[in-house]
C-alpha cells in the first residue's frame, strides 16, 4: 500500500495538485505508517503549496522521529532545511545540539550565539541551559572551539543572573519551546499584550507553589545546571594543559622552537599563566621574534602574582629589549627583576654587560 500511495502522491506533486498529494500522505499516517520520511514528504507538499506553518509542523515531527531512530545526520539536514523558513530560538538550539553531536563544534557555538543574540525569556532559560550542557559534554576536548564556547557560556551566565526574580517552575521552558509553531511565535511577537494575557491565564490555571518556594527551587535548578556545564567544560582540561606545557618544554629543549610555540599557544587557549607566557616568549626570542616575545612577557607580567614569576618575566623582558637594541628599556626591566631578587647573579652580570656596551659606544 505504501509504495502505491507514495507513487500517487508524487504523481500529484508533479501535476501541481498539492492538496491531493497531501491527502495521499495523510492516508499513510492514518494507517499508522509514521515514518520520518513520510512526515518530511508531507512537509515538502505543504511547502510547495505555500503553506509554510504546516510544512514546518511536519518537518519538526520528521526531525523528532529521525532523532528517535538514532539518525542525527538526517535530523541535522532537516534542521538546516527548517532554518531556511523558521528563524527562531528553538531551531538554533536544535542545530547547536545536533552540530555538536556530529562534531561540528564551530557551528554549534555559532548557533548558540545566534540564540542568545535573539534574547531569552525566563521560560526559555531552562531549555537553553540544558542545550549548553549537551554541547559542553561534546566540545570539552576541542582546543579551538572550547574557548569560544566558554565565552558564550559566560554570556549565558550573565543573562541567567539578570533574572533575579525568576519564578517559573523547572521544565516549563522546555514545554513552551517545543509546543510553539512558527505561526504562533510570529503572532506573539506582534501582540505582546496578548502574550501577557495568555501567560496570566495559564498561570491562573496552574496550581501555583508559593512564590518563595518556586524561586528557591528554580534557582537551585539553574545553579545545578551551571555547575554541570562547568564540570563538562573541565573534563580532561587540567590533564591536557599539563601535557601541552610539558610537550612545549621538551620541544624547546630540543631546539624545535616553532613546534614549542604551537604547544604553548594551545596550552594558553586552555588557561593563561605567567609560566606559559614566559616559555612562549623565550621560544619567540630564540626565533629572533623579539617583538612577539615582548608581548608574551608583558602579558605574563599582567598575570603574575608570585615574586618568582615577576623576576623571571622581567629578566627575559630585559633580554628581549636588548635584542631590539633598546638599552634603556632593557636596563629598566633588569633592574626591576634585580630589585625583587638580589641573589639572581645573572641579572647583575647582564646589567653590567649592557651598561659596559653602552659606555663603550659613547
Amino acid at each position: 500500500m505504501r509504495a502505491r500511495v507514495e507513487k500517487d502522491a508524487l504523481k500529484y506533486l508533479a501535476l501541481g495538485d498539492y492538496d491531493r498529494a497531501i491527502e495521499e500522505y495523510k492516508k499513510l499516517i492514518k494507517e499508522g505508517i509514521e515514518n520520518p520520511e513520510i512526515f518530511n514528504s508531507l512537509g515538502d507538499a505543504y511547502l510547495r503549496k505555500g503553506d509554510i506553518p504546516n510544512a514546518l509542523n511536519n518537518y519538526w515531527k520528521a526531525l523528532e522521529k529521525f532523532e528517535a531512530d538514532g539518525l542525527p545526520e538526517n535530523a541535522y539536514a532537516l534542521a538546516k532545511k527548517i532554518s531556511r523558513y523558521e528563524n527562531s530560538k528553538r531551531v538554533y538550539i536544535k542545530l547547536a545540539e545536533l552540530s555538536s553531536l556530529l562534531g561540528y563544534h564551530d557551528e554549534a557555538v555559532d548557533y548558540l550565539n545566534k540564540c542568545l543574540d535573539m534574547g531569552l525569556g525566563r521560560n526559555e532559560i531552562d531549555r537553553v541551559m540544558n542545550s549548553f550542557r549537551k554541547v559542553a559534554s561534546e566540545i570539552s576536548k576541542d582546543m579551538i572551539n572550547e574557548p569560544r564556547f566558554e565565552r558564550l557560556f559566560l554570556k549565558l551566565q550573565e543573562i541567567v543572573e539578570g533574572f533575579g526574580d525568576l519564578s517559573l517552575a523547572h521544565g516549563m521552558g522546555s514545554e513552551v519551546l517545543e509546543e510553539k509553531t512558527l505561526e504562533q511565535i510570529q503572532e506573539e511577537e506582534k501582540k505582546p499584550e496578548k502574550r501577557r494575557e495568555e501567560k496570566e491565564q495559564v498561570q491562573k490555571k496552574k496550581e501555583i507553589v508559593p512564590e518563595k518556594e518556586v524561586d528557591i527551587k528554580t534557582r537551585a535548578h539553574l545553579i545545578s545546571l551551571l555547575v554541570s556545564i562547568k564540570e563538562n567544560l573541565g573534563v580532561s582540561r587540567s590533564e591536557d594543559l599539563r601535557e601541552l606545557v610539558e610537550e612545549g618544554k621538551q620541544l624547546f629543549t630540543m631546539g624545535l622552537y616553532e613546534a614549542a610555540i604551537s604547544s604553548f599557544q594551545k596550552a594558553l587557549s586552555i588557561e593563561e599563566s605567567p609560566e606559559i607566557y614566559a616559555f612562549l616568549g623565550r621560544a619567540f626570542l630564540e626565533r629572533g621574534e623579539a617583538e612577539l616575545a615582548l608581548m608574551a612577557f608583558e602579558r605574563g607580567l599582567e598575570l603574575a602574582v608570585k615574586v618568582k614569576d615577576r623576576v623571571e618575566l622581567n629578566y627575559w623582558k630585559g633580554l628581549a629589549h636588548e635584542k631590539r637594541g633598546e638599552v634603556r628599556e632593557s636596563l629598566e626591566s633588569l633592574r626591576k627583576a634585580y630589585m625583587l631578587d638580589r641573589n639572581f647573579m645573572e641579572i647583575q652580570g647582564k646589567m653590567e654587560e649592557i651598561s659596559g656596551k653602552q659606555r663603550r659606544r659613547h
